[in-house]
């Protein structure tokens, strides 16, 4: 495994001396010799003072190709022409777009280069043991919460075999590490992502009703749940009765800048200032909310719009902990259908305190919805001595994420508060006429302000048609919702003939925008979730 990208000396050194567009570039280069020899000859040459005229001769020297220790990968399981596939799409450029959707799959599909095997002290990516699919682009890996909408898609593809190989492909890492990182590369290895695993594996079951990827998959996500649920992850709080309750956060084991944005961070550090020790906490700040999935929001930021304030480590994020609580509740069924009555009672106890938690310290009645609670002191892990929790901390602004419980069943869908959810949804201004707004607040970040993101359209138009389902309405449910992001993904393939991982939601086909990096097309989870969203809805416009 290489771990060449800890040290901070070649770092500066590779930025100063070549100049990428990207800083992912940098650590995505295989290495052609061993980690010690390329170090040192790396050094030996800047220090000749010729960074501009040898940089680019010294990348070619010691380093391979960004992308060229992945191979192209043809799925077993898939087929030009699937039988029966979306049977309901009549209309004929719509049922190309979607067979067209289809065929990315073998272009999305990758496997680990046996040179990654041999030699893996010369890589960044990390060996897995089947083929998966990467999102696209500058996203050359297999990604942890992308890969949940990556498997709805291919099921509706009718490429199980594939689904349940990246699922597996996700297990071996949780084995092998301890935790799912964000990605598979040695970088991203300190931090993971969204836990939704356990939804996957229960995709899984549900498409193939095989016990098998149950029992082997569930000791490993008790696993993950440890690493979710216990400190410096987990933090006891007390709530204004006095009662201690236990909530997640996300919490990245770094105090360095990101290799993948070693110059976007070092450049915020600068901005910020300050000693060694508080430019640690920054860079731990900043990894968290890439953990989050968030990567950046107003959510994270102490004034609501400038990086250098970020403050991760003490959000306790509402959909963090509601993927948690769904985590909880998988747990509880896998259990019962596996037969243990005691683990079954355990993840079931754990759901209904995380969501009791989450209904007495997030919930917030006038917004009816759950927020993020902000806190102002957090005790050291280990400490006895509980957080304070008043109604002040819940975060401000208008997020996407404080629906999410809504989808994770924190509420029952025919529940009143459920109602009261749905209804404040509808009329928060987030649904615009390409798709549902990350937030109300326009900070140039991406999970900020018009960016319309895949996996937010999807599970708040599961959770709207849920209740609307759990209530007999005879409205539209979630179809209006999937309509309109249907629309954005059409209209923008017709005009560039790409899927982008994000949209304008204010203006249907339209790319989104902002954040460290330009939009990106491939694109994994927005193929995935537009599939979905045919199968389940049709449409014809």
């Amino acid at each position: 495994m290489c771990d060449l990208w800890k040290d901070d000396d070649l770092m500066r050194l590779m930025h100063k001396a070549v100049r990428f567009e990207d800083s992912k570039t940098y650590v995505d280069l295989p290495l052609k010799s061993a980690p010690s020899e390329v170090l040192q000859a790396f050094k030996d040459e800047n220090s000749k003072e010729q960074h501009a005229a040898s940089g680019q001769i010294q990348t070619q020297q010691h380093f391979a190709a960004a992308g060229s220790d992945l191979e192209p990968h043809i799925p077993p399981d898939f087929s030009p022409d699937p039988v029966n596939f979306l049977p309901e799409i009549k209309d004929k450029a719509v049922r190309t777009w979607a067979l067209a959707l289809h065929h990315l799959w073998p272009q999305l599909c990758r496997k680990v280069a046996d040179a990654v095997l041999e030699h893996p002290e010369r890589h960044s990516l990390l060996a897995l043991p089947g083929y998966f699919f990467i999102p696209g682009q500058r996203f050359r890996e297999l990604y942890y919460w992308d890969t949940y909408w990556v498997i709805k898609g291919l099921l509706v593809s009718q490429m199980p075999g594939s689904a349940e190989t990246v699922v597996r492909n996700l297990i071996h890492l949780l084995d092998e590490y301890g935790h799912v990182p964000n990605g598979s590369r040695t970088y991203y290895l300190n931090r993971s992502q969204p836990p939704l695993l356990s939804s996957m594996v229960s995709l899984i079951f549900e498409a193939r009703r095989d016990i098998t990827i149950l029992a082997e998959a569930f000791e490993a996500l008790q696993t993950e749940y440890e690493y979710w649920t216990r400190p410096p992850k987990a933090v006891t709080l007390a709530g204004p009765n006095g009662k201690t309750m236990r909530l997640s956060r996300y919490y990245a084991d770094t105090t360095r800048p990101r290799p993948e944005s070693y110059r976007e961070d070092v450049a915020t550090a600068e901005q910020l200032g300050g000693s060694e020790e508080e430019q640690g906490r920054l860079y731990r700040d900043i990894a968290s909310a890439a953990e989050s999935g968030w990567d950046f929001s107003s959510r994270w930021m102490a004034d609501g719009h400038t990086l250098a304030t970020i403050q991760t480590t003490r959000v306790i994020p509402a959909d963090l902990n509601a993927f948690l609580f769904k985590m909880e509740t998988d747990l509880a069924h896998f259990a019962e259908i596996l037969g243990d009555s005691r683990l079954q009672q355990k993840f079931r106890g754990a759901s209904d305190a995380r969501g009791t938690a989450m209904d007495m310290l997030m919930w917030h009645d006038a917004s009816a919805c759950w927020k993020d609670l902000i806190l102002e002191r957090i005790p050291p892990p280990g400490a006895e001595e509980a957080a304070p929790v008043s109604a002040h901390q819940a975060t401000h602004g208008v997020f996407a994420s404080s629906y999410i419980p809504l989808w994770a069943g924190v509420a029952a869908p025919d529940s009143e508060r459920a109602i009261r959810c749905l209804n404040s949804l509808q009329t928060s201004d987030l649904i615009q006429r390409g798709g549902i707004a990350a937030s109300l607040s326009e900070t140039g970040q991406q999970w900020d302000g018009r960016n319309a993101w895949p996996p937010l359209q999807a599970m708040l138009i599961e959770a709207a048609e849920a209740v609307s389902r759990a209530e007999m309405r005879a409205g539209p449910g979630g179809r209006l919702l999937a309509q309109a992001w249907l629309k954005t993904c059409f209209k923008a393939w017709q005009k560039h003939g790409q899927m982008f991982e994000k949209y304008d939601a204010t203006t249907p086909g339209s790319p989104g925008g902002d954040g460290e990096y330009p939009v990106q097309a491939g694109f994994g989870w927005t193929n995935g979730v537009a599939l979905a969203l045919l199968n389940e809805y049709g449409w014809n416009p």
